[in-house]
């Protein structure tokens, strides 16, 4: 019961804060794994975005490997 007494008796900034906070962290892991999937799921080769259409197998590689 000590902390829910204390937990009314903070600030409402705190509690705001604190409250936003915790959402803050679902959040974040939620956004980051549908964009993993996204990338993971959509058909082409995401090593190839960045260098174009006309990149080379062998720079294609590289940048696998970087």
């Amino acid at each position: 019961m000590g902390i829910i007494k204390s937990w009314r008796n903070s600030p409402r900034l705190v509690r705001i804060v604190i409250g936003r906070l915790v959402v803050l962290i679902p959040q974040m892991f939620g956004v980051t794994m549908v964009t993993f999937l996204l990338i993971r799921l959509l058909p082409g080769d995401p090593a190839l975005l960045p260098l174009g259409n006309m990149a080379t197998p062998e720079s294609i590689e590289a940048l696998r490997q970087q």
